[in-house]
C-alpha cells in the first residue's frame, strides 16, 4: 500500500498538533499545580499579619462598636447593661465634644497641606546639586533617626517660658516671653509649629 507524499504530510499535521495539544494540557496541569504551590507558600506568609491585623485592629473596633451601646465598668466586667443610643446622645450633648472636633480639624487643616509643602520643598532641596543640599539632608534626615521622645523633650525646653531658647530669642529683640504650650490660645498653634 503506498502513501501518497500529500497524505503522509497531512497524518503528520495531525500528528504534530495532537501532540502539541497534549504538551501544552500537561503543560497548564503542571502550572497550575506549581501556581497553588505559590498560592498556598504566598497566604502561608501573608497569615501571621492577617492574624496580627484582626486580633489587634479588627477584633477590638468590633467590641469597641458593641460596648458602645452599653453602660460598661471595666473594674466590674460583668456588669454590662444595653443602653441603645445613650452613650452617643451624652456625646453629642457635651461641649466639649464639639472643641474636640474643631481642634482636630484645625489641626488637619493646616498641617497636612503644610507638611505637604514642606517635604515637597525640602525634597526638591535635598536632591539639588548646589552646595547647601548636603546641609539640607543633615537637616532633613537628623529628625527621622532621633526618637519621637527626644524630639518631643527638645522642643519642650524650646517653647519654655522661662528658660527657652525662643523665648530667649523674643527677650533679646524685646517681646515678652510667651506661653505657647501653656496658653490655650497658643497651644495649637506651638504643636503645629512643632
Amino acid at each position: 500500500m503506498a502513501f501518497s507524499h500529500n497524505s503522509l504530510r497531512k497524518v503528520g499535521i495531525v500528528l504534530m498538533l495532537t501532540i502539541k495539544r497534549n504538551t501544552e494540557i500537561k503543560t497548564d496541569v503542571t502550572l497550575k499545580k506549581s501556581m497553588s504551590k505559590e498560592a498556598v507558600a504566598g497566604m502561608l506568609f501573608v497569615l501571621p499579619a492577617v492574624i496580627f491585623i484582626g486580633v489587634f485592629l479588627v477584633l477590638p473596633a468590633i467590641l469597641a462598636f458593641g460596648y458602645s451601646f452599653q453602660q460598661y465598668n471595666m473594674l466590674k466586667p460583668a456588669q454590662k447593661v444595653f443602653i441603645g443610643l445613650t452613650n452617643y446622645i451624652d456625646v453629642l450633648k457635651n461641649p466639649a465634644f464639639y472643641k474636640s472636633l474643631f481642634n482636630t480639624v484645625y489641626f488637619a487643616a493646616i498641617v497636612v497641606p503644610l507638611q505637604t509643602i514642606v517635604a515637597l520643598g525640602l525634597a526638591l532641596l535635598v536632591n539639588t546639586k548646589l552646595k547647601t543640599s548636603k546641609v539640607a539632608r543633615i537637616c532633613f534626615f537628623s529628625p527621622v533617626v532621633t526618637s519621637m521622645v527626644v524630639v518631643a523633650i527638645l522642643w519642650t525646653f524650646l517653647y519654655n517660658r522661662d528658660s527657652g531658647l525662643i523665648n530667649s530669642l523674643l527677650n533679646s529683640i524685646g517681646i515678652q516671653s510667651q506661653p505657647f504650650l501653656l496658653s490655650e490660645k497658643q497651644a495649637m498653634n506651638s504643636i503645629i509649629f512643632m
